[in-house]
Protein backbone atom coordinates (compact mmCIF):
# COMPACT_ATOMS: atom_id res chain seq x y z
CA UNK A 1 0.00 0.00 0.00
CA UNK A 2 0.81 3.51 -0.34
CA UNK A 3 0.28 7.33 1.31
CA UNK A 4 -1.95 8.66 -1.17
CA UNK A 5 -0.09 12.18 -2.31
CA UNK A 6 -2.71 14.85 -0.74
CA UNK A 7 -1.94 17.67 -3.40
CA UNK A 8 -1.98 15.78 -6.42
CA UNK A 9 -5.80 14.37 -5.72
CA UNK A 10 -7.04 18.03 -4.29
CA UNK A 11 -10.15 18.55 -6.07
CA UNK A 12 -9.48 15.84 -8.77
CA UNK A 13 -12.41 13.36 -6.87
CA UNK A 14 -16.04 14.44 -6.07
CA UNK A 15 -17.24 13.15 -2.35
CA UNK A 16 -13.64 14.53 -1.63
CA UNK A 17 -14.30 17.57 -3.40
CA UNK A 18 -16.99 18.39 -1.13
CA UNK A 19 -14.08 19.08 1.87
CA UNK A 20 -12.40 22.10 2.75
CA UNK A 21 -8.72 22.17 1.80
CA UNK A 22 -7.92 21.64 5.06
CA UNK A 23 -10.21 18.57 5.75
CA UNK A 24 -9.53 17.18 2.11
CA UNK A 25 -6.06 16.60 3.37
CA UNK A 26 -7.46 15.38 6.63
CA UNK A 27 -9.28 12.53 5.19
CA UNK A 28 -6.10 11.69 2.20
CA UNK A 29 -3.75 11.36 5.14
CA UNK A 30 -5.52 8.44 6.62
CA UNK A 31 -6.33 6.95 3.20
CA UNK A 32 -4.26 4.20 1.34
CA UNK A 33 -3.49 3.71 -2.39
CA UNK A 34 -3.67 -0.09 -3.02
CA UNK A 35 -2.44 -1.78 -6.43
CA UNK A 36 -4.94 -4.40 -8.70
CA UNK A 37 -3.47 -6.89 -10.76
CA UNK A 38 -4.82 -7.81 -14.07
CA UNK A 39 -7.83 -9.44 -13.53
CA UNK A 40 -7.99 -8.85 -9.41
CA UNK A 41 -11.37 -8.06 -8.44
CA UNK A 42 -13.46 -6.03 -6.16
CA UNK A 43 -16.79 -6.63 -4.61
CA UNK A 44 -19.70 -3.85 -4.08
CA UNK A 45 -19.36 -4.58 0.15
CA UNK A 46 -15.81 -3.29 -0.21
CA UNK A 47 -17.66 0.12 -0.46
CA UNK A 48 -19.59 -0.33 2.92
CA UNK A 49 -17.06 1.08 4.51
CA UNK A 50 -14.69 2.76 2.09
CA UNK A 51 -15.03 5.01 -0.44
CA UNK A 52 -13.19 3.56 -3.44
CA UNK A 53 -12.49 5.57 -6.82
CA UNK A 54 -9.80 4.45 -9.35
CA UNK A 55 -6.75 6.58 -9.58
CA UNK A 56 -4.85 5.01 -12.43
CA UNK A 57 -6.01 2.14 -15.03
CA UNK A 58 -8.77 0.43 -16.41
CA UNK A 59 -11.78 -1.44 -14.49
CA UNK A 60 -14.41 -3.09 -16.11
CA UNK A 61 -17.73 -2.90 -13.75
CA UNK A 62 -20.24 -5.50 -13.49
CA UNK A 63 -23.82 -3.95 -13.16
CA UNK A 64 -27.10 -5.85 -11.92
CA UNK A 65 -28.82 -6.47 -15.14
CA UNK A 66 -25.78 -8.35 -16.43
CA UNK A 67 -24.48 -5.64 -18.39
CA UNK A 68 -20.85 -4.42 -18.36
CA UNK A 69 -19.05 -1.23 -18.90
CA UNK A 70 -15.35 -0.11 -18.93
CA UNK A 71 -13.97 2.58 -16.72
CA UNK A 72 -10.95 4.51 -17.26
CA UNK A 73 -8.70 6.58 -15.53
CA UNK A 74 -8.93 9.70 -17.96
CA UNK A 75 -13.19 9.12 -17.87
CA UNK A 76 -14.89 11.79 -16.42
CA UNK A 77 -16.72 9.12 -14.55
CA UNK A 78 -13.40 8.45 -12.81
CA UNK A 79 -13.91 11.05 -10.59
CA UNK A 80 -16.88 9.48 -8.70
CA UNK A 81 -16.60 6.48 -6.69
CA UNK A 82 -16.44 2.94 -8.11
CA UNK A 83 -19.28 1.37 -6.54
CA UNK A 84 -21.79 4.04 -7.04
CA UNK A 85 -25.18 3.34 -4.47
CA UNK A 86 -26.17 -0.26 -5.58
CA UNK A 87 -25.16 0.35 -9.54
CA UNK A 88 -22.25 -1.77 -10.00
CA UNK A 89 -21.94 -5.19 -8.37
CA UNK A 90 -18.51 -6.34 -8.90
CA UNK A 91 -15.87 -4.84 -11.14
CA UNK A 92 -12.42 -6.29 -12.75
CA UNK A 93 -8.96 -4.98 -13.02
CA UNK A 94 -8.43 -4.70 -16.88
CA UNK A 95 -4.62 -3.93 -16.78
CA UNK A 96 -2.37 -2.67 -13.74
CA UNK A 97 -4.49 -0.21 -11.99
CA UNK A 98 -4.14 1.81 -8.84
CA UNK A 99 -7.46 2.64 -6.59
CA UNK A 100 -7.96 5.22 -3.63
CA UNK A 101 -9.44 3.69 -0.38
CA UNK A 102 -10.96 6.69 2.03
CA UNK A 103 -12.43 6.00 5.44
CA UNK A 104 -16.20 6.24 4.68
CA UNK A 105 -17.71 6.86 8.36
CA UNK A 106 -14.20 9.40 8.42
CA UNK A 107 -15.57 11.32 5.48
CA UNK A 108 -19.42 12.26 7.08
CA UNK A 109 -17.64 13.26 10.35
CA UNK A 110 -15.40 15.46 8.57
CA UNK A 111 -18.65 17.01 6.23
CA UNK A 112 -21.07 16.93 8.97
CA UNK A 113 -18.18 18.80 11.29
CA UNK A 114 -17.97 21.57 7.96
CA UNK A 115 -21.44 21.93 7.68
CA UNK A 116 -21.92 22.81 11.31
CA UNK A 117 -18.84 25.03 11.23
CA UNK A 118 -20.25 28.20 9.79
CA UNK A 119 -21.77 28.44 13.31
CA UNK A 120 -20.60 30.56 16.67
CA UNK A 121 -22.79 28.82 18.69
CA UNK A 122 -23.77 24.65 18.26
CA UNK A 123 -26.75 23.01 20.05
CA UNK A 124 -25.42 19.38 20.13
CA UNK A 125 -27.99 17.31 19.73
CA UNK A 126 -27.08 13.33 19.91
CA UNK A 127 -25.35 12.96 16.23
CA UNK A 128 -24.21 16.49 16.78
CA UNK A 129 -22.21 15.62 19.74
CA UNK A 130 -20.69 12.60 18.36
CA UNK A 131 -19.33 14.55 15.88
CA UNK A 132 -17.81 16.73 18.53
CA UNK A 133 -16.11 13.85 20.09
CA UNK A 134 -14.58 12.42 17.37
CA UNK A 135 -13.44 15.64 15.94
CA UNK A 136 -11.74 15.83 20.25
CA UNK A 137 -10.22 12.22 19.87
CA UNK A 138 -8.74 12.76 16.27
CA UNK A 139 -7.00 15.94 17.40
CA UNK A 140 -5.79 14.45 20.21
CA UNK A 141 -4.78 11.27 18.57
CA UNK A 142 -3.56 13.29 15.82
CA UNK A 143 -1.10 15.68 17.98
CA UNK A 144 0.09 13.21 20.25
CA UNK A 145 -2.15 14.09 22.78
CA UNK A 146 -4.54 11.55 23.33
CA UNK A 147 -3.43 10.15 27.38
CA UNK A 148 -4.62 7.03 27.95
CA UNK A 149 -4.94 5.11 31.26
CA UNK A 150 -2.03 2.95 32.10
CA UNK A 151 -0.44 3.37 28.57
CA UNK A 152 1.19 0.06 27.74
CA UNK A 153 5.15 0.62 28.48
CA UNK A 154 6.63 -1.97 26.54
CA UNK A 155 3.49 -2.03 23.47
CA UNK A 156 5.19 0.50 21.39
CA UNK A 157 8.94 -1.58 21.22
CA UNK A 158 7.44 -5.01 21.00
CA UNK A 159 5.38 -3.89 17.55
CA UNK A 160 8.51 -2.55 16.16
CA UNK A 161 10.35 -5.94 16.40
CA UNK A 162 10.57 -9.11 14.02
CA UNK A 163 12.34 -12.00 14.78
CA UNK A 164 15.52 -10.90 13.31
CA UNK A 165 15.64 -8.98 16.67
CA UNK A 166 16.44 -12.52 18.21
CA UNK A 167 15.03 -13.81 21.63
CA UNK A 168 17.50 -12.15 23.78
CA UNK A 169 15.94 -8.48 22.64
CA UNK A 170 12.77 -9.90 23.20
CA UNK A 171 13.66 -11.15 26.59
CA UNK A 172 15.48 -7.20 27.65
CA UNK A 173 12.30 -5.45 26.29
CA UNK A 174 9.37 -7.76 28.32
CA UNK A 175 11.66 -7.20 31.09
CA UNK A 176 11.06 -3.34 31.07
CA UNK A 177 7.71 -4.69 32.78
CA UNK A 178 8.09 -6.93 35.81
CA UNK A 179 3.84 -7.40 35.44
CA UNK A 180 4.49 -8.84 31.77
CA UNK A 181 7.34 -10.65 32.62
CA UNK A 182 5.92 -12.68 36.01
CA UNK A 183 2.78 -13.19 33.65
CA UNK A 184 4.81 -14.72 30.98
CA UNK A 185 6.45 -17.22 33.19
CA UNK A 186 3.16 -18.42 34.68
CA UNK A 187 1.81 -18.71 31.11
CA UNK A 188 5.11 -20.73 29.77
CA UNK A 189 4.21 -22.95 33.10
CA UNK A 190 0.08 -23.16 32.22
CA UNK A 191 -1.38 -26.71 30.74
CA UNK A 192 -1.27 -24.77 27.12
CA UNK A 193 2.18 -24.69 26.94
CA UNK A 194 3.78 -26.80 29.86
CA UNK A 195 6.54 -29.66 29.50
CA UNK A 196 8.03 -31.96 31.57
CA UNK A 197 9.69 -28.91 33.67
CA UNK A 198 8.70 -25.91 34.87
CA UNK A 199 10.64 -22.84 33.78
CA UNK A 200 11.25 -20.15 36.44
CA UNK A 201 13.41 -17.41 34.20
CA UNK A 202 11.76 -15.36 32.02
CA UNK A 203 14.33 -16.35 29.49
CA UNK A 204 13.64 -19.77 29.39
CA UNK A 205 9.57 -19.31 29.60
CA UNK A 206 10.48 -17.19 26.24
CA UNK A 207 12.95 -20.05 24.94
CA UNK A 208 9.50 -22.60 25.13
CA UNK A 209 7.19 -20.18 23.89
CA UNK A 210 8.87 -18.68 21.05
CA UNK A 211 9.53 -15.55 19.69
CA UNK A 212 6.47 -14.87 17.49
CA UNK A 213 3.96 -16.81 20.68
CA UNK A 214 6.03 -14.94 22.96
CA UNK A 215 5.69 -11.72 20.99
CA UNK A 216 2.12 -11.47 20.93
CA UNK A 217 1.29 -12.79 24.65
CA UNK A 218 3.13 -9.84 26.31
CA UNK A 219 1.44 -7.50 23.83
CA UNK A 220 -1.74 -8.95 24.96
CA UNK A 221 -1.00 -8.32 29.08
CA UNK A 222 -0.12 -5.00 27.97
CA UNK A 223 -3.61 -4.58 25.89
CA UNK A 224 -5.15 -6.35 29.23
CA UNK A 225 -3.52 -3.69 31.75
CA UNK A 226 -5.41 -1.31 29.33
CA UNK A 227 -8.44 -2.58 29.24
CA UNK A 228 -8.60 -3.06 32.98
CA UNK A 229 -7.37 0.37 34.03
CA UNK A 230 -9.49 2.83 35.43
CA UNK A 231 -11.09 6.28 33.80
CA UNK A 232 -13.24 8.43 36.07
CA UNK A 233 -16.96 8.25 35.62
CA UNK A 234 -16.64 5.83 33.27
CA UNK A 235 -15.45 2.49 35.48
CA UNK A 236 -18.85 0.43 35.09
CA UNK A 237 -18.73 0.48 31.70
CA UNK A 238 -15.25 -0.09 31.13
CA UNK A 239 -15.47 -3.25 33.27
CA UNK A 240 -18.46 -4.59 30.76
CA UNK A 241 -15.56 -3.59 28.32
CA UNK A 242 -13.29 -5.98 30.38
CA UNK A 243 -15.24 -8.99 30.29
CA UNK A 244 -17.31 -8.63 27.10
CA UNK A 245 -12.83 -8.50 25.67
CA UNK A 246 -12.01 -11.13 27.53
CA UNK A 247 -14.34 -13.57 26.44
CA UNK A 248 -14.39 -12.79 22.77
CA UNK A 249 -10.62 -12.86 23.42
CA UNK A 250 -10.79 -16.58 24.67
CA UNK A 251 -13.56 -17.91 22.47
CA UNK A 252 -10.98 -16.02 19.44
CA UNK A 253 -8.31 -18.36 20.66
CA UNK A 254 -9.90 -21.51 20.82
CA UNK A 255 -11.47 -20.65 17.15
CA UNK A 256 -8.16 -20.07 15.54
CA UNK A 257 -6.86 -23.31 17.47
CA UNK A 258 -9.54 -25.60 15.01
CA UNK A 259 -7.86 -24.04 11.82
CA UNK A 260 -4.67 -24.14 10.37
CA UNK A 261 -4.22 -20.80 8.63
CA UNK A 262 -4.68 -18.40 11.50
CA UNK A 263 -2.46 -18.05 14.61
CA UNK A 264 -3.96 -18.71 18.12
CA UNK A 265 -2.25 -15.99 19.95
CA UNK A 266 -2.32 -13.28 17.05
CA UNK A 267 -6.26 -14.34 17.81
CA UNK A 268 -6.42 -13.79 21.33
CA UNK A 269 -4.57 -10.69 20.67
CA UNK A 270 -7.17 -9.50 18.09
CA UNK A 271 -10.57 -10.42 20.58
CA UNK A 272 -8.89 -8.26 22.87
CA UNK A 273 -8.56 -5.31 20.81
CA UNK A 274 -11.60 -5.70 18.68
CA UNK A 275 -13.72 -2.91 20.77
CA UNK A 276 -9.66 -1.00 21.93
CA UNK A 277 -11.75 2.49 19.91
CA UNK A 278 -14.38 2.53 22.65
CA UNK A 279 -11.78 3.58 25.66
CA UNK A 280 -10.96 6.99 24.48
CA UNK A 281 -14.91 7.21 23.83
CA UNK A 282 -15.15 6.47 27.52
CA UNK A 283 -12.91 8.75 28.61
CA UNK A 284 -13.90 12.00 26.17
CA UNK A 285 -17.67 11.19 26.45
CA UNK A 286 -17.08 11.55 30.55
CA UNK A 287 -15.64 14.85 30.17
CA UNK A 288 -18.30 15.55 27.58
CA UNK A 289 -21.26 14.82 30.31
CA UNK A 290 -22.67 12.04 28.88
CA UNK A 291 -25.26 11.60 31.45
CA UNK A 292 -27.85 8.69 29.81
CA UNK A 293 -26.84 5.17 28.97
CA UNK A 294 -28.57 5.23 25.65
CA UNK A 295 -26.16 7.83 24.27
CA UNK A 296 -23.27 6.81 25.63
CA UNK A 297 -24.12 3.84 23.83
CA UNK A 298 -24.81 5.43 20.97
CA UNK A 299 -21.66 7.20 20.67
CA UNK A 300 -19.70 3.57 21.39
CA UNK A 301 -21.46 2.62 18.82
CA UNK A 302 -20.84 5.27 15.90
CA UNK A 303 -17.30 6.16 16.73
CA UNK A 304 -15.40 3.22 18.35
CA UNK A 305 -14.56 1.36 14.96
CA UNK A 306 -12.72 4.48 13.24
CA UNK A 307 -11.20 5.29 16.19
CA UNK A 308 -9.94 1.88 16.78
CA UNK A 309 -8.70 1.98 13.17
CA UNK A 310 -6.80 5.28 14.47
CA UNK A 311 -5.31 3.74 17.62
CA UNK A 312 -4.08 0.71 16.53
CA UNK A 313 -2.54 2.38 12.91
CA UNK A 314 -0.77 5.01 15.31
CA UNK A 315 0.46 1.87 17.53
CA UNK A 316 2.11 0.00 14.75
CA UNK A 317 -0.02 -2.89 14.75
CA UNK A 318 -0.42 -5.29 11.27
CA UNK A 319 -2.96 -4.29 9.47
CA UNK A 320 -4.92 -7.61 9.94
CA UNK A 321 -5.14 -6.62 13.20
CA UNK A 322 -6.51 -3.02 12.34
CA UNK A 323 -8.98 -4.94 9.98
CA UNK A 324 -10.39 -6.36 13.11
CA UNK A 325 -11.02 -3.05 14.63
CA UNK A 326 -13.08 -2.01 11.82
CA UNK A 327 -14.97 -5.27 10.59
CA UNK A 328 -15.85 -7.30 14.04
CA UNK A 329 -19.30 -6.21 13.17
CA UNK A 330 -19.30 -6.56 9.73
CA UNK A 331 -21.88 -9.81 10.11
CA UNK A 332 -22.24 -10.68 6.65
CA UNK A 333 -18.45 -9.90 5.74
CA UNK A 334 -17.18 -12.58 2.99
CA UNK A 335 -13.93 -13.60 2.56
CA UNK A 336 -12.68 -16.94 0.82
CA UNK A 337 -10.24 -18.14 3.31
CA UNK A 338 -10.32 -17.75 6.89
CA UNK A 339 -8.90 -14.29 7.91
CA UNK A 340 -8.03 -13.01 12.09
CA UNK A 341 -11.31 -11.17 11.37
CA UNK A 342 -13.36 -14.25 10.70
CA UNK A 343 -12.77 -15.53 13.39
CA UNK A 344 -13.56 -12.37 15.68
CA UNK A 345 -16.51 -11.85 13.69
CA UNK A 346 -18.00 -15.38 14.89
CA UNK A 347 -15.97 -15.15 18.31
CA UNK A 348 -18.09 -11.52 19.29
CA UNK A 349 -21.89 -13.42 17.85
CA UNK A 350 -21.05 -16.14 19.90
CA UNK A 351 -20.57 -14.35 23.01
CA UNK A 352 -23.41 -12.33 23.05
CA UNK A 353 -27.06 -12.90 24.47
CA UNK A 354 -29.63 -13.79 21.79
CA UNK A 355 -31.24 -9.83 23.21
CA UNK A 356 -27.36 -8.64 22.29
CA UNK A 357 -27.41 -9.74 18.93
CA UNK A 358 -30.79 -8.59 18.34
CA UNK A 359 -29.82 -5.03 19.40
CA UNK A 360 -26.59 -5.46 17.12
CA UNK A 361 -28.11 -6.61 14.11
CA UNK A 362 -25.98 -9.80 14.34
CA UNK A 363 -27.90 -13.15 12.83
CA UNK A 364 -27.76 -16.41 14.63
CA UNK A 365 -24.45 -17.43 14.63
CA UNK A 366 -25.32 -20.25 12.20
CA UNK A 367 -26.17 -17.75 9.54
CA UNK A 368 -22.76 -15.90 9.38
CA UNK A 369 -20.82 -16.30 6.49
CA UNK A 370 -17.72 -16.17 8.62
CA UNK A 371 -19.15 -19.44 10.43
CA UNK A 372 -19.49 -20.95 6.92
CA UNK A 373 -16.10 -20.02 5.81
CA UNK A 374 -14.67 -21.78 9.53
CA UNK A 375 -16.93 -24.98 9.32
CA UNK A 376 -15.84 -25.29 5.59
CA UNK A 377 -12.20 -24.84 6.15
CA UNK A 378 -12.19 -26.70 10.00
CA UNK A 379 -15.63 -28.29 10.39
CA UNK A 380 -16.41 -25.75 12.97
CA UNK A 381 -20.05 -25.55 14.27
CA UNK A 382 -20.96 -22.96 17.45
CA UNK A 383 -23.01 -25.44 19.01
CA UNK A 384 -19.93 -27.99 19.19
CA UNK A 385 -17.45 -25.26 20.64
CA UNK A 386 -19.54 -24.10 23.16
CA UNK A 387 -20.07 -27.69 24.39
CA UNK A 388 -16.89 -29.05 23.68
CA UNK A 389 -14.43 -26.31 24.35
CA UNK A 390 -15.24 -25.13 27.68
CA UNK A 391 -12.00 -26.42 29.51
CA UNK A 392 -10.10 -25.26 26.50
CA UNK A 393 -11.94 -21.68 26.56
CA UNK A 394 -11.12 -21.38 31.11
CA UNK A 395 -7.20 -22.96 29.51
CA UNK A 396 -7.06 -19.66 27.75
CA UNK A 397 -9.16 -17.77 29.91
CA UNK A 398 -5.79 -18.22 32.55
CA UNK A 399 -3.33 -16.69 30.19
CA UNK A 400 -4.66 -13.33 30.46
CA UNK A 401 -5.46 -13.53 33.97
CA UNK A 402 -3.44 -12.39 36.85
Amino acid sequence: METPDAAALLNRLLLVDELSEQRQKQLLAKATVERLSPGQELAATAADRYMLFLLEGELELELPQGQRRTLRDDDQRARGEIFPDGQVLRAKAVVGSRILRADRRFWMVLKEDQQRSGYEIREYQAGDREVHLMKRIYQALSSGDLKLPAIPRVMAQLQGMDEEAGLAELVRIIQLDPGIAARMVQVANSPMYRREDAVRQLREAVGRLGFRTARRLAVAHSVAGLLKSRVPGAARRLGRLWEHSMKVSVLSFVLARRQQDVDPEAALLAGLIHDIGSIPVLMFAAEEGYEREEELEQAIQSLRGLIGVLLLQNWGFEQEFVDVAEAAEDWYRQRAVPDLCAVVVVAKALSMTPEQRLAAGCPEPELLPSLELLHRSAGIKAADLLAEGREEMEQARQLLSG
